[in-house]
């Protein structure tokens, strides 16, 4: 067995803490769902040991990428839909699998289902391969009988998420190759060409032009002083690094993030879709609202959004309007509130959230290209300026060494 704190508002709106003995999460969710309470924290104790603990020759099992989680979710669909029982689907798909980690982990998985142990709680033993909201979606799906329509649903939330980051990854390659290459002639003109002007231009004696005095003095100080200017770097890096890992750094740098122009919005709206197309699925499931929302919370990663959403859950747990709340917070954007409430007038909340998620995956896409459209000309001339600068600064002052020979 193991412990988990929970914190959780109760059917008057009461904060209420204490701990739960259990096998898995999804087990702590069922114990607080019988007692009336909606969970708006939950984490297990440190100093636990698992039930079914992994033999201490095992590896630590590393997170999968969403590629081959979404692999794995497909075939298991797919398996289970065409009636094959959920042992002998996962011998097929562990007989496939290439990732050997992930193919160790199944395989543990599936003797414990073997030995009369829920599917959820089998995979909530590795909370490093399988999110909190993935393993409360089979949980859903196993309570209900469609887990091959959830797994369906996550994989395309899996796949979307997919592509949205390849397609950034993607449109980035010739932007950085143009910032490498700018960064490299700058190197070669500082390093190899300036130095062998300088010479010329001491023998030659003459004064030198603004744009190069400025040059050569940068280059000379940078020469002089790398040893410093390095360690400062270093230090300032490394305390950014360090203020970055407190709670106030997290919360300042998400904060920050939001407000960055063009950039912020982009992560805004990243949020937005996420929280839409993770509740349309959850809600799909037949996941409570407040669960729906504790869920969602968990797969923000913006601090701001997390806060955001924390006061919405503790208001609706209070009986009031979905919609209303998220209108009072005064932070989302007043189509996504609109639609929410014509959701829930309608009783149509799941199909709304996915046509949410939809427009914003659309807006996100075209903002993101019409971006890098920008980037790259962009680029391009500060990659001008700055190679024209160092080149005018050389034929300025090589202009007048030939001025003085005449």
């Amino acid at each position: 067995m193991s412990r988990y704190k929970y914190k959780a508002c109760d059917q008057q709106g009461n904060v209420q803490k204490g701990i739960i003995e259990a096998k898995a999460l999804p087990d702590v969710l069922s114990q607080l769902k019988a007692q009336g309470f909606y969970p708006i924290s939950i984490s297990r104790q440190k100093n636990f040991k698992p039930a079914n603990p992994v033999s201490s020759t095992s590896r630590k099992p590393r997170r999968i990428p969403s590629s081959e989680m979404a692999q794995f979710c497909y075939q298991l669909a797919t398996l289970l839909a065409a009636g094959v029982p959920l042992i002998g689907s996962l011998d097929a798909i562990i007989s496939q699998l290439k990732n050997k980690e992930f193919q160790r982990v199944l395989k543990e998985i599936r003797d414990n289902v073997g030995k009369g142990m829920a599917l959820s709680n089998a995979m909530s033993q590795y909370p490093k391969i399988f999110t909190m909201l993935f393993i409360s979606l089979i949980k859903a799906g196993e309570e209900s009988g469609n887990l091959d329509a959830i797994l369906v649903d996550y994989t395309k939330f899996l796949e979307t998420k997919e592509e949205m980051h390849k397609e950034i990854k993607n449109a980035m390659v010739y932007p950085v190759f143009l910032l490498v290459m700018a960064v490299a002639v700058v190197i070669f003109l500082m390093v190899v060409i300036l130095p062998k002007f300088i010479n010329i231009l001491n023998d030659a004696n003459v004064k030198l032009p603004l744009p190069t005095y400025i040059l050569i003095k940068s280059s000379q100080f940078l020469q002089q002083n790398f040893v410093w200017v390095t360690t400062v770097l270093v230090l300032i890096i490394f305390s950014i690094k360090w203020f970055l890992h407190t709670e106030k750094g997290r919360y300042l740098w998400d904060a920050t993030k939001l407000k960055i122009p063009l950039i912020g919005d982009l992560i805004y709206k990243f949020a937005l879709i996420r929280f839409a197309k993770v509740s349309s699925i959850l809600l799909s499931s037949g996941i409570a609202l407040l669960q729906n929302l504790e869920l969602v919370k968990d797969i923000v990663n913006n601090r701001i959004f997390k806060k955001k959403i924390t006061l919405i859950q503790q208001r609706v747990a209070q009986g009031n309007n979905l919609a209303r709340e998220i209108a009072a917070v005064g932070f989302f954007p007043p189509l996504f509130i609109r639609m929410v409430r014509v959701g829930e007038e309608t009783g149509q909340l799941e199909s709304m959230m996915e046509k949410i998620s939809n427009y914003y995956e659309k807006e996100v896409s075209y903002r993101i290209k019409r971006l890098l459209a920008a980037l790259e000309p962009t680029l391009l001339v500060t990659m001008a300026l700055m190679v024209g600068f160092i080149a005018l600064s050389l034929v300025m002052a090589l202009m007048r060494v030939l001025g003085t020979l005449k």
